[in-house]
């Protein structure tokens, strides 16, 4: 013991500037300078080791844990190669746990939800509008759906969790040029939601929110300037953004019914016709983008939109309620009436060739009802069944019917309203306003 003090009086006679691991500078984790001692006196005298925790015990400097390890499960995080935590702020995902149907990677191989069985859940939500719109969000730590609601006057939002929880309405924004809102779309696009807001009286109002608390504003809220009253209205995700189409009464002449399509919302027109109208029959808008372009229904045809060129395509029957979804790998699917009177598909390509024969829909589906959404694997398919009540139906990529989710929705429903959204990392989200309160369906959809 005498010899280690002696050693120590003699390194501090040394001064600050001799030594500069212990003494007044001890808490600077600096080795000690060669050839004066070659163990330890302090901690601080220890540099870490990669991502080890090193204290000075008995003279030598020894690793004792990882220095990094926020949720205590034993793994540092795999973002700083500290180890192979993928979340190190949740204690229940690293390394060895169990894979849950949840939606993201719990065990930490790169895969999400593989092995872990799929399940879906009804919540009765107390929401009787039918003025409603649910969108996803995917990204790590934020949340995976937003649902909106629209009163009167003003348009809220509220976090939906995949346990079914609602979070408090939060106001997205007012109705200040008269009227009442009849009408909301929102659809996910990245990281980001376009929302728009119809009211009685032909205005639209749009914003786009990024996830937060429950979201934050990224651009707008604004009015569409518009060469008449909208109708209806459509929206379609495409690289960077989004295609608008609207059908618009004209200011000057209620018997016109002007088609355009916008390139976002402030963008300009990239398709402006007037189209033809039946009294009493509402002429089907859908858009949805396709190759270097897009494809939309007109005058009960399918047009594809490219380089400044229009080509028709052939199609097979009449066409469903909203016939058109584009798929992940660039193709477009069409909904349409068979001649059996049942619901098929068919897929085209970019150029609006038929990419090989179509594909039987549900046998319960009401055909020239059914409603196409966009779908983070592929389709969702909104349709009442030939008893009146609607149903959902996830399809895949390759259009294989995925299994059905769940029951019927429990009428009476008004079907226009049904809103559904999923989300690219599997989570379906349905909400059903009705009046006994709505229901909102949530389903998760996992690897076998």
């Amino acid at each position: 013991m005498g010899t280690r003090y002696g050693i120590l009086l003699a390194l501090l006679a040394l001064g600050p500037g001799e030594f500069r691991g212990c003494g007044e500078a001890g808490d600077t984790a600096e080795p000690l300078p060669e050839g004066t001692f070659e163990g330890c006196l302090v901690d601080a005298d220890c540099a870490p080791r990669m991502c080890s925790d090193v204290r000075c015990l008995a003279g030598s400097c020894e690793p004792v844990g990882d220095l990094l390890d926020r949720d205590g499960d034993g793994s540092g995080p795999e973002a700083l190669g500290c180890g192979l935590d993928c979340d190190d702020t949740d204690a229940t995902v690293g390394p060895g746990s169990r894979e849950l149907c949840n939606d993201r990677d719990d065990d930490c191989d790169g895969t999400i939800d593989e092995g872990a069985a799929g399940g879906s859940t009804f919540y009765a939500t107390g929401i009787t509008s039918s003025v409603t719109a649910i969108a996803a969000l995917d990204g790590p730590g934020v949340v995976r759906f937003l649902h909106f609601e629209a009163t009167s006057s003003a348009v809220f939002a509220r976090a939906v969790g995949l346990d079914g929880s609602l979070g408090v309405p939060a106001e997205v924004f007012r109705l200040d040029r008269g009227g009442r809102f009849t009408e909301l779309r929102a659809l996910a696009n990245g990281d980001e939601v376009l929302l728009l807001a119809r009211t009685d009286i032909g205005a639209v109002r749009w914003v786009r929110l990024a996830a937060g608390s429950p979201f934050q504003v990224t651009a707008g809220p604004d009015f569409l300037e518009l060469e008449g009253q909208a109708l209806a209205m459509d929206v379609a995700p495409r690289p960077g953004g989004w295609y608008l189409a609207l059908d618009l009464q004209s200011f000057s002449d209620p018997s016109e019914t002007l088609r355009i399509i916008l390139d976002d919302p402030d963008g300009e027109p990239l398709f402006q016709e007037f189209i033809r109208t039946i009294p009493g029959e509402e002429p089907p808008l859908d858009v949805a983008a396709l190759g270097e372009g897009f494809a939309h229904v007109f005058d009960g045809s399918l047009w594809i939109e490219a380089d400044g060129l229009r080509t028709p395509a052939m199609l097979p029957g009449p066409l469903a309620r909203r016939p058109l979804v584009a798929l992940p790998d660039g193709s477009l699917v069409v909904g349409f009436v068979d001649d059996g009177g049942l619901l098929a598909f068919q897929r085209y390509d970019a150029s609006g060739a038929p990419l090989g024969a179509p594909v039987d829909g549900p046998r319960g589906a009401v055909a020239s009802a059914a409603e196409l959404h966009e779908g983070g694997r592929g389709l969702v398919l909104v349709a009442p069944l030939t008893a009146g009540a609607p149903s959902i139906w996830l399809r895949s990529a390759e259009l294989a019917e995925l299994p059905e989710y769940g029951p019927p929705l429990a009428p009476p429903v008004d079907m226009a309203a049904v809103q559904v959204a999923w989300s690219a990392g599997g989570s379906l989200a349905v909400f059903a306003p009705s009046n006994r309160g709505g229901a909102l369906g949530l389903a998760v959809t996992c690897a076998p």
